[in-house]
This record gives structure tokens, C-alpha cells and sequence, in this order.
């Protein structure tokens, strides 16, 4: 239930926050932005204790606790600032990819071998991958850059006015470059599998046609065979 839940408070967060210039998407804060951030800490850190104690290679769960702690500490600027919620549920977009994710997991731990339904999920996880993680941390970068530019300057040459705005405005695009750097490594087997997913699909299309071919040329012979019966009858 998480994941339907944090996509869908990340909709309605970005539907309703004014965000209309670069002070709204700054300070702007309501009731569902709040609420996708305590839901997405909470989780964050109980699914770091979980990769800990789950089976599996130390270089996946590395990068896995990689992104958690780094996405715990951004968001948890957020959540304790007040500030950036905007950028927060924009990046909160990404988590639809794990709708796909899980759907694979699923249909390996239920043993459903399906070639149709694996390149169907693969279809959606690729997609989904390269709109909701590739295209959006690039573009994130690129309007986070262009909104925020002069606070730098202003932020490197005063005492900022708020205390974690410092913090903020180097842990936000500090922590995108990692998630986008971490989702392209992450595509190289989602390609693969995607790819593996379409030729099992084409395999079975192939059987499927040679054996409907073979049932037609069966068929055809036996409709011939009858056909040569009923004559030799006709002339007996």
C-alpha cells in the first residue's frame, strides 16, 4: 500500500501547492506535501533496516542503503525546514517506478511464468524508468539551478535566514546527482530484462504460430482425405 499512497499524495501535492514562481516553490507547504514527506521518512527508514537483514549481493544493498540515508537526510531537511516541499513531492514522482518493480517481484515469488505479462510489466518499468527517473532528476537539476542560481551568492556572502537553508540548497542537488547517477546504473539490467522479456515474448509467438500452422496443414489434410473419401464413394 505504500507505494499507491506516496504516488498519490505526490499528485495531489503537486496539483495544490502554489508553485507558480520560484518564492511558492520554495516556502509553499499544505496538507498533502506534510503528509508524503512523514510517510516517505517513516518508510525510508524502516526499509534501511530491512535491506540490512535481506539476502541478496553487498554491492545492491550498499547502493540501496546509499539512497536511503541520502534521501532521509534531504527530505528531512524539508520535513524539519519547512521549506522545498515542492521539490520534495516533485522528486516523489519517481516512486511509480516501483509499482513495476514490485509487480516483477510478485510474479517471480508466485511462480507466474508468463511471457505476455512480463513484457508487459518490462514495458512499464522501462518506460516508466526513463520519464520517472532519468527525464525527471534531469530536469529537476535543470529548474532547481534556474530558480535558485542567486541564492547562492546570497547564501555564500550573508548569514542565510534561515538556519537550514545552507544545508538545503547543497543536500537537494547533491542528492538528485546521486539518484540520477544511481538510476542510470540502475537501467543497465531493466534494459536487459526488458529486452530478455520481449525475445521469450517473440519465442512463444514463433511456437504459437508454428503450431497453429502445423494444426491448419492437419486439418487441411484431413479435409482433403474426407473429400477424397466421399468422392470414391460417390463413384462406387
Amino acid at each position: 500500500l505504500y507505494l499507491p499512497c506516496v504516488c498519490l499524495l505526490s499528485v495531489q501535492a503537486l496539483k495544490t501547492l502554489p508553485s507558480g514562481t520560484a518564492g511558492e516553490r520554495t516556502t509553499s507547504t499544505n496538507q498533502h506535501s506534510t503528509q508524503f514527506l512523514a510517510l516517505y521518512l517513516v518508510h525510508a527508514v524502516c526499509h534501511l533496516v530491512f535491506v540490512q537483514f535481506k539476502p541478496g549481493p553487498a554491492h545492491d544493498k550498499m547502493l540501496m542503503s546509499l539512497h536511503h540515508v541520502v534521501s532521509l537526510v534531504a527530505f528531512g531537511i524539508n520535513f524539519v525546514s519547512g521549506r522545498w516541499h515542492y521539490w520534495a513531492v516533485l522528486d516523489g514522482l519517481c516512486e511509480t517506478t516501483g509499482i513495476f518493480v514490485n509487480n516483477l517481484h510478485l510474479m517471480k515469488h508466485l511462480r507466474i511464468d508468463s511471457a505476455r505479462l512480463n513484457a508487459a510489466n518490462g514495458a512499464l518499468l522501462w518506460g516508466s524508468w526513463v520519464v520517472c527517473r532519468l527525464c525527471l532528476f534531469s530536469w529537476w537539476l535543470w529548474t532547481w539551478f534556474a530558480d535558485n542560481k542567486w541564492r547562492y551568492k546570497v547564501t555564500a556572502q550573508n548569514a542565510s535566514s534561515h538556519p537550514l537553508e545552507a544545508y538545503g540548497l547543497y543536500v537537494a542537488p547533491a542528492s538528485n546527482l546521486l539518484l540520477l547517477a544511481m538510476s542510470a546504473h540502475w537501467f543497465v539490467p531493466i534494459h536487459r530484462g526488458f529486452a530478455k522479456a520481449l525475445a521469450a515474448l517473440a519465442a512463444e509467438r514463433a511456437t504459437d504460430g508454428a503450431a497453429a500452422d502445423e494444426a491448419a496443414d492437419g486439418a487441411a489434410d484431413g479435409a482433403g482425405a474426407a473429400e477424397d473419401a466421399a468422392a470414391k464413394g460417390a463413384v462406387d
